[in-house]
């Protein structure tokens, strides 16, 4: 690849650029004729940070630059909350003649963050062709609403059903748990509202923080009167942490009583990807007058932790959504076999892209515009984490309100599915020289 890509931008950059001497300086840079070093920082006004040689008072870059990013829609695992009718057999389970999933079937919408990447770089050596450059970004986390409903017969929902698929064996064992509304094995449904004694709300909240630092070695390879390019090589760390949360909260009327009761379960899926690596880049800068362009590209190759933490609570002081009552660990489709923390170790690239153009506008000063590209080939997302098939004997207390026994096949299980993300978006910067 490497034989293809540097000749390529070698080809782009030569017509540009004219191999430079020990006399390069800021006007011929620009098109002038050759200046003595007594006025050559006189009648310098603009330049890129690639003209080191030609600015001895000039040993320092920062950048500054807003980011608004978006990232690649976060997956799920299929159908979670439905909607039906008591007519069917199985009301709210899938493939009933009534059923329609509300959320579940498609990944969740993209986020729109912002945040910040700040650089500090210098350039040293006979000739200024060294320098040493730290960065970082970060994009703080966003929390997202990405679904709630309400049981309501106005709106042609008084039904709202947790889909999933039960594999426990009916009827259950008398030692078991297990929810007091279940009573079919496969596809099924969790009714939290049903528009008669029962309602209540379902709601799913997302977040996301990504972030990176990195410190590399610059060597210009190539020099000339418009730009010059440059070879990057150093270290990086990338973190990226995201959550999906589910809550159902149900309300029962008790008859003949006439009071209220009230059931509140919550599934957590968070995951961490913590990259440690390597890497190797290029950038290249053109330069002239009161314009310019450059462009970075690098590829980090290294160690990936995935870590995938599961919970789940519930309270139901009452016997309304459980055989028996109580509160404690354990959602719906956060259960005793899935719940914990899970890690591994994997190999993975980063490849990352900048582009931007912008103005020169003081010897100290120039502004910038452009696009960013960022990529984890490997990385734990928190859709990925949810199985749904569920063995109901371990769901909530059992009779005793300690912990049921689990009987039959041990579901949900820990997931530990990995796929590629992406982050891309707009940067607007500040560079300033001292």
């Amino acid at each position: 690849m490497h034989r293809l890509f540097l000749p390529g931008i070698l080809t782009i950059f030569t017509p540009l650029m004219a191999q430079s001497s020990p006399e390069y300086n800021s006007e011929t840079a620009h098109g002038g004729s050759q200046v003595t070093p007594e006025t050559e920082v006189s009648s310098f006004k603009r330049g890129s940070c690639f003209d080191a040689g030609a600015q001895p008072n000039i040993r320092i870059w920062g950048n500054a630059e807003y980011l608004l990013w978006w990232s690649r829609a976060a997956p799920l695992p299929g159908a979670l909350v439905t909607t039906g009718s008591l007519n069917d057999p199985v009301p709210a389970a899938l493939d009933e003649p009534n059923t329609r999933i509300l959320f579940g079937q498609e990944s969740l919408n993209s986020k729109r963050q912002s945040g910040f990447r700040l650089e500090l770089r210098s350039w040293f050596g006979n000739n200024d062709n060294y320098g040493l450059e730290g960065s970082g970004f970060y994009l703080p986390k966003v929390t997202k609403r990405n679904f709630l409903k309400s049981s309501d017969a106005s709106s042609g929902l008084p039904i709202l059903g947790v889909s999933f698929s039960n594999a426990a064996i009916l009827p259950l064992p008398a030692s078991a748990g297990g929810w007091s509304s279940i009573n079919n094995s496969g596809e099924t449904a969790l009714l939290v509202a049903d528009g008669t004694t029962n309602f209540g709300k379902i709601s799913a909240h997302s977040s996301s923080k990504l972030w990176d630092v990195e410190l590399n070695g610059l060597f210009h390879f190539l020099n000339g009167q418009n730009g010059r390019l440059s070879a990057l090589f150093g270290a990086i760390y990338a973190d990226l942490s995201e959550t999906l949360e589910l809550d159902y909260y149900s309300q029962q009327i008790a008859f003949p009583e006439g009071i209220f009761r009230s059931t509140s379960i919550v599934d957590n899926f968070s995951t961490h990807n913590q990259f440690y690596g390597g890497q190797l880049g290029i950038r290249g800068e053109w330069s002239k007058n009161w314009f310019f362009a450059n462009f970075l590209g690098k590829i980090a190759m290294g160690d990936m932790v995935e870590a995938v933490r599961i919970n789940g609570t519930f309270s139901d002081p009452n016997p309304g959504f459980y055989a028996h009552y109580g509160q404690g660990p354990g959602g719906i489709f956060a259960q005793p076999t899935n719940i914990g923390k899970h890690k591994r170790n994997r190999l993975a690239f980063i490849p990352q892209i900048t582009a931007r153009i912008g103005l020169n506008l003081l010897k100290e000063l120039r502004i910038s515009a452009g696009y960013d590209f960022f990529l984890m080939s490997s990385s734990v997302r928190p859709g990925d984490e949810i199985d749904r098939s569920i063995n109901e004997t371990q769901a909530g207390p059992g009779p005793s309100g300690t912990e049921e026994t689990l009987t039959g096949d041990p579901v949900p299980k820990k997931q530990m599915d990995s796929t590629v993300y992406w982050a891309q978006g707009l940067n607007l910067g500040l560079e300033f020289r001292f």
